[in-house]
């Protein structure tokens, strides 16, 4: 069994990038990491809220549409740098999908 865990542990670092990357991180990575995420929250939030209104959604979307990309490309994704979010086209372009199905004055 232990030559079937020393195959998995290759296999689960291509999969999830972040598990081969956070035993390289220091102390300082860390507090630097986490400034810059509270940053960044502090300003999409409201961002992403405003987005949503764009978008004639509830501002619940606009917050789904910013957590759940950082999160999956967080764990997925392989570089350090990386922008990831609502966006205004995006936003108008849902807007228009959408209030093809339902009015958004009267259907939030």
């Amino acid at each position: 069994t232990s030559d079937a865990s020393k195959d998995s542990a290759p296999l689960l670092s291509r999969v999830f990038p972040v598990l081969g990357v956070v035993p390289t991180l220091s102390r300082a990575d860390l507090c630097s990491d986490l400034v810059a995420g509270l940053t960044v929250a502090v300003m999409i939030v409201p961002q992403a809220m405003a987005y949503a209104a764009l978008a004639a959604l509830r501002a619940e979307n606009g917050l789904y549409s910013c957590v759940f990309p950082v999160v999956v490309y967080a764990v997925l994704g392989t570089s350090r740098q990386v922008s990831v979010g609502p966006s205004t086209m995006v936003s108008l372009l849902a807007s228009a999908g959408v209030s093809k199905l339902a009015d958004p004055a009267t259907e939030p």
